[in-house]
Protein backbone atom coordinates (compact mmCIF):
# COMPACT_ATOMS: atom_id res chain seq x y z
CA UNK A 1 0.00 0.00 0.00
CA UNK A 2 1.27 3.43 -0.89
CA UNK A 3 1.81 5.77 2.04
CA UNK A 4 -0.78 8.51 2.32
CA UNK A 5 1.91 11.17 1.88
CA UNK A 6 5.24 10.72 0.24
CA UNK A 7 8.20 12.93 1.00
CA UNK A 8 8.15 14.17 -2.58
CA UNK A 9 4.44 14.99 -2.55
CA UNK A 10 4.28 16.59 0.86
CA UNK A 11 3.48 20.33 0.91
CA UNK A 12 3.72 22.13 4.24
CA UNK A 13 0.85 24.61 4.76
CA UNK A 14 1.38 28.14 6.06
CA UNK A 15 1.25 28.56 9.79
CA UNK A 16 -1.04 31.15 11.33
CA UNK A 17 1.96 33.30 12.26
CA UNK A 18 3.24 33.24 8.68
CA UNK A 19 -0.17 34.17 7.32
CA UNK A 20 -0.44 37.05 9.79
CA UNK A 21 3.03 38.22 8.78
CA UNK A 22 1.99 38.29 5.12
CA UNK A 23 -1.17 40.22 5.97
CA UNK A 24 0.84 42.74 7.97
CA UNK A 25 3.34 43.20 5.12
CA UNK A 26 0.53 43.72 2.61
CA UNK A 27 -1.16 46.20 4.95
CA UNK A 28 2.10 48.14 5.34
CA UNK A 29 2.65 48.26 1.60
CA UNK A 30 -0.96 49.32 1.02
CA UNK A 31 -0.55 52.03 3.65
CA UNK A 32 2.57 53.32 1.98
CA UNK A 33 0.81 53.42 -1.37
CA UNK A 34 -2.23 55.14 0.14
CA UNK A 35 -0.10 57.68 1.99
CA UNK A 36 1.83 58.40 -1.19
CA UNK A 37 -1.40 58.87 -3.10
CA UNK A 38 -2.72 61.28 -0.47
CA UNK A 39 0.49 63.33 -0.62
CA UNK A 40 0.40 63.32 -4.42
CA UNK A 41 -3.23 64.49 -4.50
CA UNK A 42 -2.45 67.23 -1.99
CA UNK A 43 0.53 68.47 -3.99
CA UNK A 44 -1.50 68.36 -7.20
CA UNK A 45 -4.21 70.51 -5.59
CA UNK A 46 -1.57 73.00 -4.40
CA UNK A 47 -0.07 73.13 -7.89
CA UNK A 48 -3.47 73.78 -9.48
CA UNK A 49 -4.10 76.71 -7.14
CA UNK A 50 -0.62 78.10 -7.81
CA UNK A 51 -1.14 77.90 -11.56
CA UNK A 52 -4.42 79.78 -11.28
CA UNK A 53 -2.83 82.41 -9.05
CA UNK A 54 -0.23 83.00 -11.75
CA UNK A 55 -2.98 83.27 -14.37
CA UNK A 56 -4.76 85.86 -12.23
CA UNK A 57 -1.44 87.66 -11.80
CA UNK A 58 -0.96 87.81 -15.58
CA UNK A 59 -4.57 88.95 -16.07
CA UNK A 60 -4.06 91.87 -13.68
CA UNK A 61 -0.86 92.85 -15.47
CA UNK A 62 -2.73 92.76 -18.79
CA UNK A 63 -5.37 94.97 -17.22
CA UNK A 64 -2.74 97.51 -16.21
CA UNK A 65 -1.19 97.40 -19.66
CA UNK A 66 -4.55 98.30 -21.20
CA UNK A 67 -5.90 100.78 -18.66
CA UNK A 68 -2.75 102.30 -17.18
CA UNK A 69 -2.94 101.03 -13.60
CA UNK A 70 -4.07 98.12 -11.50
CA UNK A 71 -7.75 98.25 -10.54
CA UNK A 72 -8.91 99.32 -7.08
CA UNK A 73 -9.41 96.56 -4.54
CA UNK A 74 -12.20 98.03 -2.44
CA UNK A 75 -15.31 99.83 -3.67
CA UNK A 76 -15.79 101.44 -0.26
CA UNK A 77 -13.09 103.90 -1.34
CA UNK A 78 -15.38 105.65 -3.80
CA UNK A 79 -12.85 108.33 -4.68
CA UNK A 80 -10.25 105.73 -5.69
CA UNK A 81 -12.80 103.94 -7.89
CA UNK A 82 -13.93 107.17 -9.54
CA UNK A 83 -10.32 108.23 -10.20
CA UNK A 84 -9.57 104.86 -11.75
CA UNK A 85 -12.67 104.92 -13.97
CA UNK A 86 -11.82 108.41 -15.14
CA UNK A 87 -8.41 107.14 -16.19
CA UNK A 88 -9.55 103.82 -17.68
CA UNK A 89 -12.63 105.22 -19.44
CA UNK A 90 -11.99 108.97 -19.90
CA UNK A 91 -15.16 109.53 -21.94
CA UNK A 92 -17.36 108.02 -19.24
CA UNK A 93 -19.11 110.32 -16.74
CA UNK A 94 -17.67 108.51 -13.74
CA UNK A 95 -19.59 110.60 -11.21
CA UNK A 96 -22.54 108.21 -11.65
CA UNK A 97 -20.50 105.01 -11.43
CA UNK A 98 -22.02 103.66 -8.20
CA UNK A 99 -25.57 103.87 -9.56
CA UNK A 100 -24.50 102.51 -12.93
CA UNK A 101 -22.70 99.63 -11.26
CA UNK A 102 -25.70 98.59 -9.17
CA UNK A 103 -28.00 98.86 -12.18
CA UNK A 104 -25.70 96.63 -14.23
CA UNK A 105 -24.89 94.02 -11.55
CA UNK A 106 -27.69 94.15 -9.00
CA UNK A 107 -25.06 94.46 -6.28
CA UNK A 108 -24.55 97.62 -4.19
CA UNK A 109 -21.14 99.03 -5.06
CA UNK A 110 -20.31 99.53 -1.39
CA UNK A 111 -20.46 95.76 -0.79
CA UNK A 112 -17.57 94.94 -3.16
CA UNK A 113 -14.52 94.17 -1.03
CA UNK A 114 -11.13 92.74 -2.04
CA UNK A 115 -12.90 89.36 -2.07
CA UNK A 116 -15.10 90.45 -4.99
CA UNK A 117 -13.11 93.07 -6.85
CA UNK A 118 -11.15 90.52 -8.93
CA UNK A 119 -14.32 89.18 -10.54
CA UNK A 120 -15.60 92.60 -11.53
CA UNK A 121 -12.42 94.17 -12.92
CA UNK A 122 -11.14 91.07 -14.70
CA UNK A 123 -14.54 89.79 -15.83
CA UNK A 124 -16.68 92.87 -16.37
CA UNK A 125 -20.47 92.86 -16.40
CA UNK A 126 -22.26 89.50 -16.17
CA UNK A 127 -24.66 88.29 -18.84
CA UNK A 128 -28.06 86.66 -18.25
CA UNK A 129 -26.37 83.32 -17.48
CA UNK A 130 -24.08 84.86 -14.89
CA UNK A 131 -20.98 84.66 -17.06
CA UNK A 132 -18.67 87.70 -16.83
CA UNK A 133 -18.72 89.16 -20.35
CA UNK A 134 -16.38 92.14 -20.30
CA UNK A 135 -17.25 95.83 -20.47
CA UNK A 136 -19.28 97.62 -23.09
CA UNK A 137 -17.14 98.81 -26.00
CA UNK A 138 -19.04 102.10 -25.85
CA UNK A 139 -16.44 104.39 -24.20
CA UNK A 140 -19.20 106.57 -22.78
CA UNK A 141 -20.97 103.72 -21.01
CA UNK A 142 -18.66 100.78 -20.07
CA UNK A 143 -21.21 99.48 -17.54
CA UNK A 144 -23.93 98.83 -20.12
CA UNK A 145 -25.41 95.35 -19.77
CA UNK A 146 -24.68 92.68 -22.43
CA UNK A 147 -28.34 92.62 -23.45
CA UNK A 148 -28.16 96.33 -24.28
CA UNK A 149 -24.76 96.44 -26.01
CA UNK A 150 -23.42 93.44 -27.93
CA UNK A 151 -20.06 95.02 -28.77
CA UNK A 152 -17.90 94.34 -25.73
CA UNK A 153 -14.32 94.11 -24.55
CA UNK A 154 -12.94 90.65 -23.85
CA UNK A 155 -12.69 89.61 -20.17
CA UNK A 156 -9.13 89.45 -18.91
CA UNK A 157 -9.75 86.09 -17.24
CA UNK A 158 -12.06 83.18 -18.02
CA UNK A 159 -13.95 82.40 -14.83
CA UNK A 160 -15.39 78.96 -14.10
CA UNK A 161 -19.09 79.50 -13.36
CA UNK A 162 -19.11 76.61 -10.90
CA UNK A 163 -16.67 78.51 -8.69
CA UNK A 164 -18.35 81.90 -8.91
CA UNK A 165 -20.80 83.10 -6.29
CA UNK A 166 -23.06 86.13 -6.51
CA UNK A 167 -25.55 87.38 -3.94
CA UNK A 168 -27.13 90.77 -3.29
CA UNK A 169 -24.21 91.66 -1.04
CA UNK A 170 -21.29 89.54 -2.17
CA UNK A 171 -19.41 88.20 -5.14
CA UNK A 172 -16.32 86.05 -5.21
CA UNK A 173 -14.29 83.42 -7.00
CA UNK A 174 -13.10 80.24 -5.32
CA UNK A 175 -9.97 78.15 -6.06
CA UNK A 176 -10.15 74.76 -7.81
CA UNK A 177 -10.23 72.77 -4.56
CA UNK A 178 -13.44 74.45 -3.33
CA UNK A 179 -16.33 72.00 -3.20
CA UNK A 180 -19.96 72.20 -2.18
CA UNK A 181 -21.26 75.34 -0.51
CA UNK A 182 -18.96 78.29 -1.17
CA UNK A 183 -18.73 80.12 2.13
CA UNK A 184 -15.10 80.84 3.01
CA UNK A 185 -11.82 80.91 1.14
CA UNK A 186 -12.52 83.00 -1.99
CA UNK A 187 -9.49 84.59 -3.64
CA UNK A 188 -8.67 88.02 -2.25
CA UNK A 189 -6.93 90.89 -4.08
CA UNK A 190 -5.03 93.75 -2.44
CA UNK A 191 -3.61 96.63 -4.49
CA UNK A 192 -0.51 98.53 -3.44
CA UNK A 193 -0.55 102.31 -3.82
CA UNK A 194 2.71 104.22 -3.50
CA UNK A 195 4.32 101.19 -1.87
CA UNK A 196 1.54 100.81 0.71
CA UNK A 197 -1.68 98.80 0.90
CA UNK A 198 -4.52 101.21 1.47
CA UNK A 199 -6.85 98.32 2.29
CA UNK A 200 -5.28 96.64 5.29
CA UNK A 201 -7.93 93.94 5.73
CA UNK A 202 -10.78 92.37 3.77
CA UNK A 203 -13.92 90.92 5.34
CA UNK A 204 -16.53 88.98 3.39
CA UNK A 205 -18.91 88.39 6.31
CA UNK A 206 -17.41 85.02 7.21
CA UNK A 207 -13.72 85.73 7.69
CA UNK A 208 -11.04 88.39 7.44
CA UNK A 209 -7.89 88.27 5.31
CA UNK A 210 -4.84 90.51 5.60
CA UNK A 211 -2.11 91.38 3.10
CA UNK A 212 1.27 89.82 3.87
CA UNK A 213 4.43 91.49 5.10
CA UNK A 214 7.82 90.58 3.61
CA UNK A 215 10.17 89.80 6.47
CA UNK A 216 13.07 89.23 4.08
CA UNK A 217 13.14 93.02 3.67
CA UNK A 218 12.07 94.25 7.10
CA UNK A 219 9.45 93.71 9.77
CA UNK A 220 7.21 96.38 8.25
CA UNK A 221 7.85 95.86 4.53
CA UNK A 222 5.02 94.64 2.31
CA UNK A 223 5.13 91.69 -0.04
CA UNK A 224 4.88 92.95 -3.64
CA UNK A 225 5.06 96.59 -2.52
CA UNK A 226 4.73 98.14 -5.98
CA UNK A 227 1.96 96.02 -7.43
CA UNK A 228 -0.57 93.74 -5.72
CA UNK A 229 -1.21 90.58 -3.78
CA UNK A 230 -3.61 87.83 -4.85
CA UNK A 231 -4.10 85.40 -1.98
CA UNK A 232 -5.61 81.94 -1.71
CA UNK A 233 -6.74 80.44 1.59
CA UNK A 234 -5.21 77.13 0.54
CA UNK A 235 -6.61 73.65 0.96
CA UNK A 236 -8.45 74.40 4.21
CA UNK A 237 -10.17 77.46 2.66
CA UNK A 238 -9.28 79.54 5.74
CA UNK A 239 -7.15 82.67 5.88
CA UNK A 240 -7.00 82.73 9.65
CA UNK A 241 -7.96 80.52 12.57
CA UNK A 242 -11.71 81.06 13.15
CA UNK A 243 -11.37 80.14 16.85
CA UNK A 244 -8.22 82.11 17.70
CA UNK A 245 -7.60 84.64 14.90
CA UNK A 246 -4.50 86.80 15.15
CA UNK A 247 -6.13 89.72 13.30
CA UNK A 248 -2.83 90.93 11.91
CA UNK A 249 -0.56 90.65 8.87
CA UNK A 250 1.08 87.30 8.10
CA UNK A 251 4.86 87.73 8.32
CA UNK A 252 5.97 86.02 5.11
CA UNK A 253 8.17 84.00 4.77
CA UNK A 254 9.40 83.95 8.38
CA UNK A 255 6.19 82.35 9.63
CA UNK A 256 5.61 84.66 12.59
CA UNK A 257 2.02 85.84 13.01
CA UNK A 258 0.83 82.55 11.51
CA UNK A 259 -2.08 80.59 12.90
CA UNK A 260 -2.64 76.97 11.88
CA UNK A 261 -4.76 78.24 8.98
CA UNK A 262 -1.92 80.31 7.49
CA UNK A 263 0.55 77.56 6.66
CA UNK A 264 -1.29 76.30 3.57
CA UNK A 265 -2.18 79.77 2.29
CA UNK A 266 -0.80 80.63 -1.15
CA UNK A 267 -0.12 83.83 -3.10
CA UNK A 268 0.95 85.15 -6.46
CA UNK A 269 4.31 86.20 -4.99
CA UNK A 270 5.44 82.71 -3.89
CA UNK A 271 5.88 79.31 -5.52
CA UNK A 272 3.93 77.08 -3.15
CA UNK A 273 2.32 77.32 0.26
CA UNK A 274 3.45 79.75 2.93
CA UNK A 275 4.87 76.75 4.79
CA UNK A 276 6.89 75.71 1.70
CA UNK A 277 8.54 79.14 1.67
CA UNK A 278 9.53 79.20 5.35
CA UNK A 279 13.31 79.33 5.91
Amino acid sequence: MQPLFTRRGYRRSFTLVEMLAVVVIIAILAGLVTAGAVVARKRAAITMIQMELQQLDMALRSYKEKYGEYPPDNFADTNAVQRHLARAFPRYNSSTWATDFQTATGIPASSITPFGSLVFWLGGIRDADGQPSGFSANPQNPFAAPAAVSSRTEPFFEFDLKRLKFTAAQQGYWPPNAKGTLTTGAYVYFRAENGDYSTKAATDGSETAYPARNTEVSATAWANPKSFQVLSAGLDLRYDDPDTPLNTFPAFPAGTNYTDAHYDNQANFCQGTFEDEMP
